[in-house]
């Protein structure tokens, strides 16, 4: 074993480390670009191969870390592979090439983050708060993006190209993972107001929330509705000494809302059309779900029954393309089984005993809420990045334990 810090590899990579999000972005743009412009391009993921030749990098730095307790989740995927090879070699031998290779895409989104814990060591200070700067200047202009995008409908800011359903994400590419990127934006950039860092964070932070009701979807609304809540709560003690003033802000919302309800609600009716008639026909249940409670009843119920064994209940499938239903527990459990479930938990445990915040209980609590009933938080590679990133931003030197 070698000490991380004085390997020329590693301070390579540490060199690289604050711009990566931001690399994952440009590439995921360039990505969406080919797939809407273009029908016969003979390559477009480009967002892939730069994470997977990347992950190259932090698997060689991980295998060689001295960094005993943060090892652990080095550990943790091996385990999570092990997992993997002998479901497919044991339980899945008649498993098409194309379903082995969706499923190995998925492997590597679950361990991913993982390994990339295993780097915290060779993150100081600065190089947290360049990476938080730049983030937090792209979703800014990102936002300026998706209302630009909004007003004028260009097709490349959309969130859903090629169908009805409203929504835009500006240069991001994937609607699933926009919901937990931009509520991590909006606590950072609450964060900056509350420590006056900045002049215009404010502005900022206004720009990103109402952006979050452009996404399109029931996950970015709702979060941006919880982080209301949240700083409801957070400045209670403020609302409480000015109460007067809140009240009046209060009542004018009210009073705005009232006067406009009808635009209000002629403009929703036309923007959610589609989850209109959904609720409509299948009520409210299937509407806030997507139709995941129903696929949960009628695809994943008969599947396990008919074709798993005991094994399969601790090892999992990996049947997993034609049966993932995007609800975080139940994809977890289909890919890895109560062992996949068992040792997230265990990583949970591990990444709360190294840091200590109020903001880490808040925001590890609402994504695993929110991925509980929409999925895309543990495989999105950079949802689970910037989560990492924000909770070592928000979290003071002293009150975590990653050296």
């Amino acid at each position: 074993m070698i000490d991380v810090s004085k390997s020329s590899l590693s301070h390579k990579l540490k060199a690289f480390l604050p711009y990566i999000i931001i690399f994952f972005f440009l590439f995921d743009f360039i990505t969406k670009a080919l797939i809407i412009y273009t029908n016969n391009f003979p390559f477009y993921r480009f967002g892939a191969l730069i994470k997977g030749l990347f992950l190259i990098a932090i698997f060689y730095i991980a295998v060689r870390t001295k960094i005993s307790h943060l090892r652990v989740f080095f550990n943790y995927s091996i385990a999570l592979i092990t997992v993997f090879l002998v479901s497919f070699l044991f339980f899945n031998t008649s498993i098409s090439d194309d379903d082995f290779y969706f499923n190995f895409y998925y492997l590597i989104k679950y361990i991913y983050p993982l390994l990339f814990l295993t780097l915290l060591p060779t993150l100081n200070k600065n190089d947290i708060s360049l990476a938080i700067r730049m983030f937090t200047i792209f979703i800014a202009v990102n936002s300026a993006l998706i209302i630009i995008g909004g007003v004028f409908e260009i097709d490349l800011f959309r969130s859903y190209y090629g169908g009805p359903r409203f929504g835009y994400l500006g240069l991001l590419l994937y609607h699933a993972e926009a919901g937990y990127i931009y509520f991590l934006a909006i606590m950072i950039i609450y964060h900056n107001v509350k420590e006056k860092k900045g002049k215009y964070n404010w502005l900022v932070a206004l720009l990103c929330w109402s952006s979050m009701f452009m996404v399109g979807t029931k996950k970015s609304i709702g979060l941006a509705l919880l982080f209301f809540l949240f700083v409801i709560v957070d400045n209670r003690q403020f609302i409480i000494k000015k109460y007067k003033a809140s009240l009046v802000f209060f009542l004018s919302g009210i009073g705005l809302v009232i006067y406009f309800n009808q635009e209000i609600l002629n403009s929703l009716s036309l923007k959610f059309k589609l989850l209109l008639d959904v609720y409509n026909k299948e009520g409210l249940i299937t509407t806030f779900f997507s139709y995941r409670n129903e696929n949960l009843i009628s695809k994943i119920f008969p599947y396990i029954e008919e074709n798993w064994s005991l094994i399969n209940w601790f090892l999992g499938g990996p049947s997993f393309k034609n049966y993932r239903v995007e609800l975080e527990l139940v994809d977890l459990f289909l890919f890895f089984g109560i062992f996949g479930i068992v040792i997230y938990s265990l990583v949970f445990i591990k990444i709360k005993n190294l840091f200590n915040s109020k903001y880490f209980t808040f925001l590890t609590i609402t994504l695993l809420l929110a991925s509980f009933i929409s999925g895309n938080f543990l495989a999105s590679i950079n949802s689970f990045i910037i989560y990492i990133f924000t909770i070592l931003y928000l979290i003071k030197p002293n009150q975590h334990k990653i050296d």
